[in-house]
């Protein structure tokens, strides 16, 4: 009976010390694994705050802002630095509310700052460009920039409309970087002097239009008519008719 008890009690210490000495063995590592991925978070999140930015995109609407007839219409207020930013708002609808096709339009402007110490376009510390899809010319067909002050430092531009009547409750979208801000208007007002935006459409390389009917060549400057291969500044594969 000794022996067996013996034996039974030097087991049971055995056991005791091993399940110690697994306990002794695992219980620093969750301070080892925390230390560890602290060491390796800390550079991973800094990588995240570095290289992640929120940016501006805002949706809003035009709030009937025009109804019985045409009229300058205030968008709103875009904030942005003297630094070569550039931020983009695109206006999508029309004016008119028969839902004609000759209605819709959509107007994108780009809008890009100077670098803080000079004059752009017209003596203005930005330059700006628009272009306009659709059928529609009378929609939002003059753009004005008014800055906040004047001279190379501005540090905002409120943004102006002139559009046809019954714009409705169109939508439109501001995007830019982080930094920038936009706050919404969409209100009746007649706009003081400003920078005129250019409403263009410019292409830098050939152009087809109309399944190749029309062809401008960007290296020569020729036009075909009918034909991809104009050797004159307007090459015509086909009958011309004209009239004086």
């Amino acid at each position: 009976m000794r022996g067996n008890g013996s034996r039974i009690a030097k087991k049971m210490l055995a056991k005791k010390v091993y399940i110690g000495l697994i306990l002794l063995i695992i219980n620093p590592l969750p301070m080892k694994l925390t230390h560890f991925l602290r060491a390796v978070s800390a550079p991973i999140l800094l990588l995240f705050v570095k290289t992640s930015h929120a940016q501006l995109d805002y949706i809003g609407h035009f709030n009937n802002a025009t109804m019985g007839g045409s009229a300058w219409v205030k968008a709103g207020t875009l904030a942005i630095p003297q630094a070569g930013f550039s931020a983009t708002i695109t206006f999508y609808g029309g004016s008119g509310f028969n839902a004609q096709t000759a209605q819709n339009a959509q107007v994108e402007l780009n809008i890009r700052t100077s670098n803080g110490g000079s004059l752009a376009d017209g003596a203005y510390p930005v330059s700006a460009v628009a272009t306009i899809l659709g059928e529609n010319t009378g929609f939002a067909n003059i753009i004005r920039l008014v800055p906040n002050v004047a001279g190379v430092s501005p540090a905002s531009y409120d943004v102006y409309f002139s559009t046809g009547s019954y714009i409705g409750v169109g939508y439109y979208r501001v995007t830019s970087v982080s930094g920038i801000t936009w706050t919404h208007a969409m209100v009746q007002a007649t706009p003081p002097a400003g920078y005129n935006v250019r409403l263009e459409f410019r292409t830098q390389t050939d152009t087809w239009l109309a399944r190749n009917a029309l062809f401008a060549s960007a290296a020569t400057g020729n036009v075909g008519i009918g034909t991809l291969t104009p050797d004159e500044k307007l090459t015509v594969n086909g009958v011309v008719r004209a009239k004086k």
